[in-house]
């Protein structure tokens, strides 16, 4: 991933306030593991499904996440 692009994923995590929109959440997250930055995607997505536990995107993303931290451990 380009580094300009990380820097501004790593930006916008740290701007996100505790209490936030599903959607950015859920877009932070996703973003976050297509960077192949999975660790740091858990927060995020966890925070979507919380939020909005009826969106099963963001409960696939957040699964898929954790099986893929599994497996690369």
């Amino acid at each position: 991933m380009r580094p300009a692009v990380t820097s501004a994923l790593s930006a916008s995590l740290r701007a996100m306030p505790e209490q936030d929109d599903a959607d950015v959440a859920y877009n932070l997250g996703t973003l976050l593991a297509q960077a192949g930055r999975y660790d740091e995607a858990v927060g995020p997505l966890e925070r979507a499904t919380k939020a909005r536990p009826e969106f099963p995107r963001s409960w696939f993303n957040l699964e898929t996440v954790w099986a893929i931290s599994l497996i690369l451990v």
